[in-house]
């Protein structure tokens, strides 16, 4: 009976060969890192195809040309996918945000022209007779304006084939609603966003003041609501016209007045109702001077936390602020201002600090996630794309000692640009034919059996004896030799940095494209990925690495499917990198899958190096450490392969490469040239390898 405790680890995606694999792979999965990813993949692939048929669906409404390299299309919007939301139905908002992002990428939210007819409401009804400052007056305008034209682009979108989506994220929003209006924003968004999903106003624990706003929202909505029910696309703006006007008509009269002003000139930001002449509004203690604890009425626009702090203090957020930052240094009075000012900033930062996010490495918190969407449902979230994790990489740099860095992975999407990728493999297919003999063999320890010779006492042929055994006569001699049926593993290593113009990342690409094509009808196995630097969540920038073909982080299940994935690398670099940083994690993920069989590691670079470390090395003494220890510690079972970009020479780095091949600027656009390059290294590779035996 076979053990089954050390079952060989196949380097290609498993079949559906159980119950759980088939009962697991559905796309509310995709983002359940509890399980396998070879369980999760075939989610992940249908998810990125149904983000990819919603954009495409948005350039449609928008009457856009879709191009898969366009410069306003957006990424997938996952930040729903990472809350405790149902998996099914976050899948569906996820739909829905990225929907709305595009479009407003697209668009601007602007695509009916809208301000000419703000502008014309604003003149209309600021002359209906109420004690308004008319400034503050067309700020409200266009507040209201914005907030109904996002439901206008939602009622589009959903009537344009999108309404499960759409449906789905505007369920999220209600789900999460914190029923709190700090501004009259929040209570617009509320009632025009998601009016029919919120409760009763009079069953939520309110200031009174909050409690009149939402209900004559609601009462300059109602009427809105049922028509945009059974309204046709074409009606929806007509529609939006009619309900801002009704909201305007409702909410006039609780606009501040222009006398409430102090001796230090206008208030920038009172609270709405306690203006000073408004008629139709009551004026008694318990809405002028809510409890500690008791909720306060809505500030007409929102301001920092820092400034209503301040408010708290004096009753004059912005305007204190920048009276005090505007105030003379001589004046004694005005420096305890601006030290006041500073005690109660110092003091707002420190509340945020210690109630927000703990660490800047550390995951973004679930509650702070979801604040994020709220504050921001029609903007790009804080996580798109495709995951980033995070790595914490420990790297030998031999004579200099171990050393630790921090990078992150991702994947890149797949490609559904057919076009394209025809394109690519038949610019890569001269140097694939020349490739296509196998120049990648496993090295293995084979036994070999020689007679044993014995001299002296020993010789058998000068002892008396009857019978013996063979034994002793035998000896057994471990030979390193070439095998062509093992499975080796090819690290494809691609410098994504700045200095990669866009002649050397096409080159790149093809090259690429070629060495995987070469390895489809073998046994080799393949990994392949770009680094640079670049965003790795929470406005962060640093070292990272983006997988072309991974075998348990990307979504293409074939080595013939990575091809897709080539297509969607940049025009061109871009960032800085950290090179043997790098180099250190990408040979970690290699030897994962190798397990213990030879690497192959090819390194597509213009030998542009830059630092990663603060131990006072260069940034190519830095890579020449990590080639050494690894030569010294695998021995043959490494082999570097450097292919320099628009170079003549790698410099120190070259002593330690097998193989080097060298592509100037002059033949980075021409891929013959770059294929006789390719022709002269398999026939070295091959002539290299006929020098030991060959299974």
């Amino acid at each position: 009976m076979k053990d089954r405790r050390f079952k060989k680890q196949s380097f290609a995606h498993p079949g559906r060969n159980s119950k759980k694999h088939w009962k697991n792979s559905g796309e509310s999965n995709a983002f359940k890192y509890n399980l396998d990813y070879h369980v999760r993949m075939n989610g992940l692939r249908t998810y990125y195809q149904r983000v990819d048929h919603v954009i495409r669906r948005v350039y449609k409404i928008v009457d856009e040309v879709y191009t898969p390299d366009h410069d306003k299309k957006v990424k997938a919007q996952l930040s729903v996918c990472y809350t405790n939301y149902p998996s099914a139905l976050a899948m569906l908002a996820s739909l829905g945000h990225t929907a709305i992002v595009q479009y407003q990428a697209l668009t601007g939210f602007d695509r009916h022209r809208r301000e000419l007819f703000v502008a014309r409401l604003a003149e209309y009804e600021y002359s209906a007779g109420f004690a308004i400052d008319q400034e503050t007056y067309k700020k409200f305008v266009s507040m209201v304006d914005n907030v109904v034209k996002e439901r206008v682009v939602y009622e589009e979108l959903k009537r344009s084939g999108l309404e499960q989506p759409m449906e789905a994220y505007r369920f999220f929003l209600a789900s999460y609603h914190p029923l709190k209006f700090s501004s009259l924003q929040d209570v617009l968004r509320a009632v025009v966003l998601l009016g029919e999903l919120l409760p009763d106003p009079e069953l939520m624990e309110l200031h009174p003041f909050t409690k009149k706003l939402l209900i004559a929202s609601y009462e300059g909505s109602r009427n809105s609501f049922k028509t945009f029910e059974v309204a046709e696309k074409h009606e929806l703006f007509r529609i939006g016209q009619e309900w801002t006007k009704a909201l305007c008509r409702s909410l006039v009269e609780y606009i501040p007045a222009p006398d409430d002003i102090d001796d230090n000139g206008k208030e920038e930001n009172p609270r709405l109702g306690f203006a000073k002449g408004q008629p139709k509004l009551p004026r008694n203690a318990e809405e002028e001077f809510p409890g500690l604890n008791k909720p306060h009425p809505p500030l007409f626009e929102k301001e920092a936390f820092e400034e209503s702090m301040i408010r708290e203090f004096t009753g004059n957020g912005k305007l204190f602020k920048k009276q005090a930052q505007a105030s003379g240094e001589d004046a004694e009075e005005d420096e305890e201002l601006k030290e006041f000012l500073e005690a109660v900033t110092d003091a707002a930062k420190t509340l945020m600090q210690s109630s927000g996010q703990s660490s800047g490495i550390e995951d973004i918190r679930s509650d702070i996630l979801i604040d994020k969407i709220m504050d921001g449902s029609f903007e790009a979230g804080p996580l798109q794309g495709t995951p980033v994790e995070g790595n914490e990489v420990e790297i030998d740099l031999g004579f200099e000692g171990k050393v630790k860095g921090e990078i992150h992975d991702q994947s890149f999407e797949l490609s559904n640009d057919l076009p394209a990728i025809e394109q690519l493999i038949s610019e890569a297919q001269p140097l694939t034919n020349r490739m296509k003999k196998n120049i990648f063999p496993n090295q293995e320890d084979y036994p070999i059996v020689e007679n044993l010779k014995a001299t002296g006492s020993l010789d058998k042929e000068r002892l008396a004896y009857h019978a013996f055994s063979d034994a002793i006569h035998k000896r057994y001699k471990i030979k390193q030799v070439n095998n062509k049926r093992g499975k080796p593993v090819i690290l494809i290593v691609c410098d994504g940095s700045g200095s990669m113009g866009a002649d050397k990342m096409h080159m790149l690409k093809i090259l690429t494209c070629a060495w995987i094509n070469s390895t489809l009808n073998t046994s080799v196995q393949v990994m392949a990925g770009m680094y640079r630097d670049g965003g790795i969540g929470n406005g962060r920038y640093g070292a990272k690495v983006e997988w072309i073909f991974h075998p348990g982080k990307t979504p293409a299940k074939s080595k013939r499917d990575a091809v897709r994935t080539l297509v969607n690398l940049p025009k061109s670099g871009g960032g800085g990198q950290q090179d043997a940083l790098s180099l250190g994690f990408m040979l970690s993920e290699a030897d994962k899958f190798a397990r213990g069989k030879r690497i192959y590691m090819i390194h597509i670079t213009d030998t542009g190096w830059c630092t990663s470390f603060k131990k006072g090395l260069s940034a190519e003494e830095e890579v020449v450490g990590v080639l050494a220890k690894r030569k010294e510690d695998h021995g043959d079972n490494f082999h570097y392969t450097l292919v320099g970009l628009g170079i003549n020479s790698g410099g120190r780095v070259e002593h330690y490469a097998d193989k080097m091949i060298c592509l100037p600027s002059g033949e980075l656009s021409s891929p013959m040239a770059a294929a006789s390059k390719i022709g002269i290294y398999v026939s070295s590779c091959l002539k290299e390898r006929s020098r030991s035996a060959i299974l």
